[in-house]
């Protein structure tokens, strides 16, 4: 962090965070840049291991994310820091931009931009003009202290951890959960949950972890089945990890071997019960980082 400051606007108070200039999110670079939607297997090994390393140094300070996502990694862009403001535009090339109109006649609201400006996008040859890429974690809108934890998270639903949303007290161990749906993401391509209704999510959850919930969970999970749902939950987060990495075998870099590595990772991270999810630091002596 270089600075931090206090805006005060029309949508409140923010408090506002100063970090250093990166690139692109990891996502954006995905969809734009990546076939078949999937990172290369060198990268995606480097920003799974880039990712724990960060989120150990957060919990080395007592500080949870609270939103960690493929989104809310920015891959580091080398040399933007010596650029001066008007050799970064030139960079990014030509700013497009489209006014902001009204259907009626009435006033603007006061947090109503003028404008819309698209989000510009760095040339790849620049995001991959260093030697080893590497990532930052970004967005800390959700951050927290660990001792001072919020009742709730609006973390993106597919991926939030159990405890949310079955309400239970929250602290540091929703970014570990969060750390494992990261590296499903970044390996495969794929998220390792994908329901949008609390029952199916929760379902899927048991059936990817192969784990009973916690006791203290339970009534409200008698609850949510009383909708009488029909099916079941799906397959194990091992078995879909290997279904969509190896869907095609020819864009396959890693082997079954080293899936079958990097689902031990994640199970331990994947764990129904906070308490028993492995650390960051503890996730990165597992074998496939190494």
């Amino acid at each position: 962090m270089l600075d931090h400051f206090t805006h005060v606007g029309p949508n409140g108070t923010h408090n506002c965070l100063v970090l250093e200039l990166v690139g692109p999110n990891v996502a954006d670079f995905v969809e734009y840049y990546c076939m078949n939607n999937r990172l290369p297997a060198k990268l995606a090994k480097v920003f799974a291991k880039q990712a724990l390393q960060g989120l150990d140094f957060l919990a080395t300070n007592n500080i949870g994310h609270g939103d960690l996502h493929t989104r809310n990694l920015a891959i580091v862009v080398p040399g933007l820091d010596a650029l001066n403001e008007e050799d970064f535009i030139a960079r990014l090339g030509k700013l497009e931009t489209g006014a902001v109109t009204k259907l009626d006649e009435g006033p603007w609201a006061p947090n109503v931009p003028t404008q819309i400006i698209m989000p510009a996008l760095f040339q790849e040859q620049d995001i991959m003009a260093a030697p080893c890429p590497s990532i930052k974690i970004i967005d800390f809108g959700q951050a927290f202290f660990g001792d001072d934890a919020p009742s709730t998270l609006n973390t993106p639903f597919v991926l939030q951890a159990p405890e949310i949303i079955f309400g239970d007290r929250l602290d540091l161990q929703v970014d570990l959960w969060s750390a494992g749906c990261l590296i499903f993401d970044l390996v495969s391509g794929y998220r390792p949950l994908d329901a949008w209704w609390s029952f199916y999510l929760v379902r899927q959850m048991i059936a990817a972890t192969s784990e009973e919930l916690p006791s203290r969970w339970q009534a409200k999970w008698c609850a949510m089945k009383r909708e009488k749902a029909r099916g079941d939950g799906g397959p194990t987060m091992q078995k879909w990890l290997e279904q969509v990495y190896f869907h095609d075998e020819n864009d396959a870099e890693f082997t079954m071997e080293e899936i079958a590595s990097l689902g031990k990772a994640i199970a331990g991270l994947l764990r129904l019960e906070p308490s028993l999810r492995a650390t960051a630091r503890e996730s990165l002596a597992q074998d496939w980082f190494q």
